[in-house]
């Protein structure tokens, strides 16, 4: 382990087990909305990037249905083609609120993002900022969570639970 001598090998046995194990019933009380080519395939008009009126839509609907937590990983760091799109957006993930969890890549140190154009719009969404970015294994597979934090702003998947729970959560360690 001090060498990662074998970290290749390891990498195949999880796999390995993962495939071993197969696919575990899913939790009932969690819902993953994704967006793929199945999904824009779908829709003659859907391109991406979406215009954000249906991330608005779709954050509405999900606050609509009573969901406990909204983590949206879609970066929203630059203003939008569409006409009044962004405030559209903004107003919606403000009703949803404190419930919503918005994603970036991108933290400036102590943990600073550009989300809604930073500072105020931020501060007007009151969504909570997280980090998103994953590291990939040699092999380009996303085998493990991201840091805890990226300058000092928590992942999304601790600042999801954290706001699901109502107190801060910690990471496990790497192993």
């Amino acid at each position: 382990l001090a060498t990662d001598a074998l970290r290749g090998p390891e990498h195949s046995t999880v796999d390995a087990r993962f495939d071993v194990r197969g696919v575990e019933a899913p939790n009932p009380g969690v819902v993953i909305v994704g967006i793929d080519d199945k999904t824009l395939g779908a829709d003659p008009n859907a391109s991406y990037p979406l215009n954000r009126h249906r991330h608005a839509r779709v954050i509405r609907r999900l606050t609509d249905a009573g969901a406990a937590v909204i983590a949206y990983a879609v970066q929203f760091t630059q203003p939008s083609r569409f006409a009044n799109a962004d405030n559209d957006l903004i107003e919606s993930v403000r009703a949803g609120a404190p419930r919503v969890v918005m994603a970036t890549t991108a933290v400036d140190q102590g943990g600073k993002t550009q989300i809604f154009g930073g500072g105020e719009g931020l501060k007007f969404s009151r969504a909570t900022p997280a980090f998103s970015g994953f590291v990939n294994d040699q092999d380009g597979v996303v085998r493990r969570m991201p840091p805890a934090s990226e300058n000092g702003l928590r992942n999304l998947a601790l600042a999801a639970a954290a706001v699901k729970l109502g107190h801060s959560v910690t990471q496990p360690p790497d192993t």
